[in-house]
């Protein structure tokens, strides 16, 4: 019998006792404390720290101090546009093609007792007339287009100091860029509903687009729903009145 057998027969519980005491500390090592780190909302700034005990945080939201530029509305959809104004030149061309060939081919045509025809160049007035209707008929789909390029809003700005405001146009040729008073600008709907019900109810009943008209111009700027709007909260602040 060696020495640690009739040592674990005549002190059993010092054994047990010195067992347990090890599987203790190594169960107390091998848990670390935990350090809690707050909560945040990030659907709007800013936010609120949540409290421990709370489920649910608030946001809080407050104008920004415009200190820079503000990026509030981007267009994301201009695919369409594109799409039309190709569509336009192509029937620009199409048109002016037959001008071409009215004023160079235009013909009159003449019978005389014996039933024979006979063909010869139309007049000039007559050949101006053909052409510049087709002439005519280029522009009209194309100035169309241009012209709902014009009000299709393609970025919304909030300049330095909070004070103007820049709206950018789709159009593709003319001037793209303007500057409007903030205080002169109003939206025909808030968007922070608008959003809502998007996420609710897919947006059934709703308007497909959201208009920002200016006081000196009798129509606005046509802001498309499924467009990006970096704050709706500062939208409706500014310009639902």
């Amino acid at each position: 019998m060696t020495g640690w057998t009739k040592y674990a027969q005549q002190c059993p519980s010092a054994i047990i006792k010195n067992t347990l005491f090890a599987i203790r500390r190594n169960s107390t090592n091998s848990i670390k404390p935990t350090k809690r780190t707050p909560t945040y909302n990030i659907n709007s700034r800013p936010l609120k720290r949540s409290t421990p005990g709370t489920t649910h945080v608030k946001p809080i939201w407050s104008p920004p101090s415009f200190e820079s530029d503000i990026l509030i509305y981007r267009s994301n959809n201009n695919k369409l546009l594109r799409f039309a104004y190709l569509a336009a030149g192509i029937q620009m061309f199409m048109w002016l093609n037959i001008a071409e060939l009215a004023w160079t081919y235009m013909t009159d045509t003449e019978t005389d007792e014996q039933g024979v025809e006979t063909h010869e160049r139309s007049s000039t007035l007559k050949r101006v007339a053909a052409s510049g209707i087709c002439g005519l008929s280029s522009l009209v789909f194309p100035g169309l287009v241009h012209y709902f390029a014009t009000r299709k809003a393609k970025t919304v700005t909030i300049l330095k100091g909070g004070k103007l405001v820049a709206i950018q146009n789709a159009a593709r040729i003319g001037n793209k860029i303007n500057v409007f008073k903030r205080l002169d600008l109003s939206s025909s709907a808030r968007i922070v509903p608008i959003l809502n019900a998007m996420q609710n109810t897919h947006a059934s009943g709703l308007a497909n687009q959201i208009y920002l008209k200016p006081d000196s111009k009798r129509s606005g700027y046509i802001l498309e729903k499924d467009g990006e709007f970096v704050d709706p909260y500062l939208y409706d602040y500014l310009f639902s009145k």
